[in-house]
């Protein structure tokens, strides 16, 4: 349908080497980064040394390192958040998990916190562990190569979880399987 002196091109979807985009190139690109994302996360981790608990060189990994710097930042973060709030004039610590001396006494009360509290020792169901594994896997799958080794370890999770549904262990099998190639 085209009108005269006018053509038309043919209607087809963007090729990536339309745009001197391959494969290689793209993961190329994606690594530069990546490695610009850890040194932008380090110079940061590095700039707040007032933070308890950071010691470069402490024997742990860097990367263990920066987990544990990210995990000190935000815990201060909370606290300080919570700094300074009046505890309300009604507030019982009996009444708190953390505090209770009786839980037996609570839980006869019908105390919702003591309910779900004891509802806490039930495990869940194995279909449930590896669903949520799998979730964890495919989050950080999503993530890209630098939380490849963490998604394998959830689909093992959710593999070791040993559920019913043997449909649903075969996805895990292959998650687990594909994760494992593209950190080769």
């Amino acid at each position: 349908a085209s009108q005269r002196g006018v053509k038309t091109m043919p209607q087809t979807s963007p090729d990536p080497e339309d745009y001197n985009l391959n494969g290689g190139k793209l993961s190329e690109q994606n690594a530069r980064v990546l490695a610009a994302q850890r040194k932008i996360d380090e110079e940061t981790l590095r700039e707040e040394p007032e933070h308890p608990g950071f010691k470069i060189g402490s024997g742990k990994s860097k990367e263990q390192e920066l987990k544990d710097a990210e995990d000190d930042i935000m815990l201060e973060r909370i606290a300080e958040a919570y700094r300074g709030k009046p505890v309300p004039d009604d507030w019982d610590p009996e009444t708190h998990p953390m505090f209770m001396e009786d839980v037996d006494s609570q839980l006869k009360d019908g105390n919702p916190l003591a309910q779900g509290m004891a509802m806490l020792s039930i495990p869940d169901a194995p279909e449930e562990v590896a669903e949520r594994a799998k979730h964890k896997g495919n989050y950080y799958l999503k993530r890209g190569p630098r939380f490849y080794k963490e998604a394998a370890a959830q689909y093992t999770e959710a593999i070791e979880a040993r559920g019913t549904n043997d449909a649903q262990n075969a996805i895990y099998h292959s998650n687990r399987a594909a994760v494992e190639l593209l950190r080769k």
